[in-house]
């Protein structure tokens, strides 16, 4: 039996000895100090198993000497009528960082301010102008002049990802805000409205676009659920199970869609655009050929829909485009 609280246990009481010391004290007196300084304990797990696996195996990772909160906890002030003292205290933090970007035409001025909670002093302020192109240089350069005057020695790994960025196209960058701006809208709409399914699903596939399965998972299961597990959710919960590596889920998603077919009406595209996440092509293309000859009204998204591009990337699918009258 290990007795213990998992996220402090000594790697011998892990490992159930009965020899223990003033060392086991010692290293759960590192854990919560590890915590203290990361805002974190040093292993996470799901399980106990987890856990004690880590204790005895893994070193934990180096703490920062600057402890950043995380963009999430600081948006709920966003808009709040709090003094700055009070927002500090609930956070935990010694400063607060204020700015502003101003974008005019291809350039961009970022103007940052370092202001200590004690008594709302001025620590540090600068602005910097740059062209649109350089804007992730700009951002590490940022990061690095704050860490210089909070006096905090960075890491080599820190160092290395404020390190120099290559150029970006300012459209490219324009469109990146756009979404921004798109995601926050719809999250926005969800926090008015939580039962508003179409916010859920479209944040979904937007999440899934950038990469962030498990949030786009949640969003669209959220969908699925106050839907009444509509065939498009269904569809679209395929497709970013597959994203997230999450087959087995996009599976049973899929077998719940191809039952549902069987005993009413499912767009054929729905179907083809599900297998095609899943890499199941020929399936997909007689979903898609079928969704051809219906007239699928569905089929109108063949040529633009992120989910559908398995299916262009394949020579079969551009000829049903090239038939639609939609080929590029």
């Amino acid at each position: 039996m290990v007795v213990g609280t998992p996220a402090y246990i000594s790697p011998e009481q892990a490992a159930g000895s009965r020899d223990l010391s003033g060392r086991s004290d010692l290293y759960s007196l590192g854990c919560v100090l590890y915590e203290m300084l990361a805002g974190r304990p040093p292993f996470i797990g799901p399980t106990l198993e987890s856990l004690v696996h880590q204790h005895l195996n893994l070193e934990p990772r180096p703490v920062s000497a600057l402890r950043v909160i995380s963009r999430t906890s600081v948006m709920t002030y966003k808009g709040a009528c709090k003094p700055l003292p009070a927002i500090a205290r609930e956070l935990n933090v010694d400063a607060i960082m204020e700015g502003t970007v101003l974008p005019v035409g291809d350039e961009v001025r970022i103007t940052a301010q370092l202001i200590s909670t004690r008594d709302d002093a001025l620590l540090w302020s600068e602005s910097f102008d740059r062209h649109l192109c350089d804007v992730l240089s700009l951002q590490g350069e940022v990061a690095r002049a704050i860490a210089a005057a909070v006096r905090v020695e960075l890491s080599r790994a820190e160092r290395s990802l404020l390190g120099n960025r290559r150029q970006v196209d300012p459209e490219v960058y324009r469109r990146e805000l756009m979404g921004r701006q798109a995601m926050a809208r719809l999250r926005y709409a969800i926090e008015l409205d939580p039962l508003y399914v179409p916010a859920l699903f479209y944040l979904g596939l937007s999440l899934t676009r950038v990469g962030r399965g498990d949030d786009a998972i949640e969003a669209i299961e959220q969908a699925v659920q106050l839907s009444g597990r509509l065939a498009r959710t269904l569809t679209y919960l395929v497709f970013a199970c597959a994203r997230a590596g999450r087959r087995e889920r996009a599976m049973e998603v899929l077998a719940e869609l191809e039952e549902r077919a069987r005993t009413s009406y499912v767009p054929s595209y729905f179907l083809a655009t599900a297998h095609g996440a899943l890499g199941h092509l020929d399936r997909a293309m007689e979903w898609l050929e079928r969704g051809y000859m219906e007239r699928d009204v569905m089929m109108r998204d063949l040529a633009v829909d992120p989910a559908s591009e398995p299916l262009r990337q394949d020579e079969r699918g551009r000829d049903v485009l090239r038939r639609m009258g939609l080929a590029r």
